[in-house]
């Protein structure tokens, strides 16, 4: 149901077609009970339903939590209070006690640092989605407002609201206040270089932040710099969905030029750029750095054909840990299945390294691979053989 020209799978596919977002309210979604169309005051009313309902649920998760922690700091108080009347009657006579001074420097240590371990509490997750609802600039303060009220969103979805600067403006104003924000998605927007030069400056603020996706936000090379500028505070980004944005080789090369900075990165989604051989062999270049990715997508790019996936190949032995790999409609063909297995196998790229007068032997190979999509690339059966060797 891909509203989107990069979609192969549409009847209508064209990879020329001008990006456009998709309708709102659509569908079955668009008619009364009696089956004929909303009027456009309908479909505000709709809207402004749907709006205050995510708000409402919002509050009522952050009144909650209120209530929540008000029971615990009772439970405390009465547990301390509890503890100290039992303390006060044992202390005439008090059990001999091992001064601090007398442990060891290691015990001493990890007694000292229990201390001061905070205790971890799970954060409940609120989210705030807003899929498939075309917001206007008032729309937008309405919920920027009330989300900066109660701060307690951790998922907040702005996917397919046809977004402007202006309104991304607003959005980028109170993420910083969102603190416990994890998951943002701002997918199917119409943001370009315009708005990430709205989002990028505040991302850094942004410490807790673990997935992000500007799929389909019209994402180019400058727009991706500007992304990249705030990769090294992102410490905690373990997703990051850059899919159908056609930014082409040379986008990738500038992707490529910060990713290594996202040390929890886990999945990486480049499909749907139109990306050829360089882009692969740029991407190639910094998987070694990226080992503990779990999940790369390079499907839907339609013409790196068997030189790109050599290129790929060289890197993708280096990710010992990935599960999900994802290579489909790339015309790599026969001779590019085989360049893969080989990659997944670790027989090709650098597999040593210098270190003082030796060398370091560093494991390579996929062995925990869970899937591996190779569809329409037209493999015959002389590239299924290679799979099952």
């Amino acid at each position: 149901n891909s509203p989107f020209p990069c979609d192969p799978e549409r009847p209508d596919f064209d990879p020329t077609r001008p990006w456009t977002a998709p309708e709102v309210y659509t569908s079955l979604d668009s008619l009364t009970g009696s089956g004929r169309p909303l009027t456009p005051s309908e479909q505000r009313a709709r809207k402004t339903d749907d709006i205050m309902r995510v708000l409402t649920a919002v509050r009522t998760a952050a009144s909650n939590q209120e209530q929540k922690a008000l029971e615990e700091e009772r439970t405390k108080a009465s547990n301390d209070a509890k503890a100290s009347n039992e303390a006060s009657e044992e202390a005439a006579a008090p059990e001999e006690e091992i001064p601090l001074d007398a442990l060891s420097g290691n015990v001493k240590s990890l007694l000292m640092m229990k201390s001061m371990e905070p205790p971890r509490q799970k954060v409940p997750e609120v989210v705030a989605d807003f899929k498939n609802v075309k917001l206007t600039l008032e729309d937008v303060e309405l919920i920027s407002k009330t989300l900066s009220e109660v701060p307690v969103c951790t998922k907040l979805v702005y996917s397919c609201c046809e977004l402007q600067a202006s309104e991304l403006d607003v959005v980028s104003k109170v993420l910083p206040r969102l603190t416990v924000l994890s998951h943002l998605d701002l997918s199917t927007n119409a943001l370009g270089l315009a708005g990430m030069k709205k989002l990028a400056p505040v991302l850094p603020s942004m410490v807790q932040l673990k997935s992000i996706n500007l799929r389909y936000t019209k994402l180019n090379q400058e727009a991706l710099a500007e992304l990249g500028a705030a990769f090294p505070s992102l410490t905690q980004l373990h997703t990051l969905d850059v899919r159908g944005n056609s930014f082409g080789d040379e986008g990738l090369e500038e992707l490529c030029c910060h990713v290594s900075a996202l040390v929890s990165l886990k999945m990486l989604d480049v499909g749907g750029n139109r990306l050829g051989a360089r882009g692969m062999k740029a991407l190639a270049k910094i998987l070694p750095n990226l080992r503990g990715l779990d999940t790369l997508d390079v499907g839907e790019n339609f013409n790196f054909g068997e030189e790109g996936a050599k290129e790929l190949a060289n890197g993708i032995g280096h990710l010992v840990d990935m599960r999900v790999l994802r290579i489909g409609y790339n015309k790599i063909g026969d001779a590019g299945v085989k360049w893969i297995i080989l990659g997944l196998h670790g027989k090709l790229g650098v597999t040593t390294k210098t270190r003082l007068k030796g060398k370091l032997k560093i494991k390579m190979g996929v062995s925990d691979l869970r899937t591996l999509d190779l569809g329409g690339n037209g493999i015959t059966t002389a590239g299924v053989k290679e799979l099952s060797v």
